[in-house]
């Protein structure tokens, strides 16, 4: 509770995060559990389609974690058990019969909630509209396409020519006469429909054949213009810039910047996942016997390579040697922040020592990508560039 790591209840979060995805249950046959990465790319998928994720801890008899369910929040009812106090419970597809989830195992988050209503919306259903009309103007360039720009056979039959031609009894007859009509028709389109591009076409003066084609008309410009109506409505419904879908169109400093726009969207909805996940963390060590807080959290995607990140991974670095050399943090929490694991058992205990005097000395351009000195930059390094220093501080006075 004083915000300081607690290295026990620390390995013992490890061993939950390591039994939950490795520690199967062989008599039971084929037993399959989610990993931490599956977990959170459902929830993440859930939180985009539902607007809210809701997921259980479930524990074994000796209340030891053994799984992380995820509830789909469209089963989910909320009935108001107190006045202003709702409490949830879950209708199965296959009963009738509700699953009151008034449990303390169930955890629940909401993305851009709704104060006045307990049930939440995806944040996709302004973009509903523009994709179905994407897909339904799709569909009509299609038809289009192979009716009026793929050039198509068409065959005209002389007439006179044709009842010239036909045997007596069936010209007398008008009955006889339109159904020996339809099979002639009939016979010819199943014939020309066969034919492969290398076949050769042979036929009587009765026939005439030609290539169909659209002329000098010409809808280029309307087309582009509907498609890029389209298209703005879908990235703002969507909350995705043009760049990511596909759509975008102008400079690399344009495209840059709405990628990086796009990374700053993402790690919000991924707060909501590790918000989600610390509590169902923080539950599964507390009941092992630590009274202690987890926080669970992914790094913040970057869109430089690891090899162009170095030089600020350096300097992170010795951000965290030198807050741990004045003390302000503990070895355990440095080491965590560093290497993502506990310090090893026998490590000497460096905090508060002063065992760094001076600042480590990393290269005054990180965005070097030839290990010059020079202030070059891509389009990209500038748009990602962020606001920190590009030098660590210098030693104390």
């Amino acid at each position: 509770v004083d915000g300081l790591i607690d290295r026990e209840a620390q390995k013992t979060l490890n061993q939950i995060l390591t039994a939950l995805t490795t520690r199967f249950d062989y008599s039971k046959g084929f037993d399959w559990r989610p990993g931490i990465r599956s977990i959170c790319e459902n929830m993440r998928y859930m939180v985009l389609l539902r607007g809210a994720i809701g997921a259980e801890l479930v524990v074994d008899k000796a209340m030891v974690p053994t799984e992380i369910r995820q509830v789909d929040m469209a089963t989910v009812e909320w009935f108001e058990k107190l006045p202003g106090h709702f409490t949830p419970q879950q209708k199965p597809a296959n009963s009738s019969t509700p699953v009151s989830l008034d449990i303390p195992t169930f955890f629940f988050e909401q993305i851009d909630a709704d104060l006045l209503e307990p049930y939440s919306s995806s944040p996709m259903e302004a973009a509903v509209q523009a994709t179905l009309a994407d897909q339904e103007f799709t569909n009509d360039l299609r038809r289009v396409i192979k009716r009026a720009l793929h050039p198509r056979l068409a065959a005209q039959i002389a007439f006179e020519t044709f009842r010239k031609s036909l045997p007596p009894e069936v010209a007398a007859d008008p009955e006889k006469f339109t159904a020996y009509q339809a099979q002639f028709i009939s016979t010819i389109q199943t014939q020309i429909d066969g034919l492969e591009p290398d076949d050769a076409l042979v036929y009587f003066d009765t026939l005439k054949f030609e290539y169909l084609s659209r002329g000098n008309e010409s809808l280029e410009r309307e087309y582009s213009t509907l498609q890029n109506i389209i298209n703005s409505k879908m990235a703002a419904g969507a909350k995705v810039p043009g760049a990511v879908l596909g759509h975008g169109a102008g400079s690399q400093n344009i495209a840059s910047t709405e990628s990086a726009l796009f990374v700053k969207y993402a790690t919000g909805t991924q707060l909501h996942i590790n918000s989600i996940l610390s509590r169902a963390l923080t539950m599964a060590v507390r009941l092992l016997g630590h009274d202690v807080y987890c926080e669970f959290a992914y790094d913040e995607p970057d869109l430089r390579p690891k090899s162009e990140l170095a030089a600020f991974r350096a300097m992170d670095q010795s951000r965290i040697l030198e807050q741990l050399s004045l003390g302000l943090i503990t070895d355990e929490e440095a080491s965590i922040q560093l290497n993502g694991k506990l310090p090893p058992a026998g490590m000497k205990p460096l905090s508060g020592t002063g065992f760094k005097g001076g600042a480590s000395q990393v290269s005054q351009n990180p965005y070097s990508t030839t290990g010059a000195m020079g202030s070059d930059q891509t389009a990209t390094d500038k748009a990602n560039q962020p606001d920190t220093p590009t030098q660590p501080k210098g030693p104390a006075k």
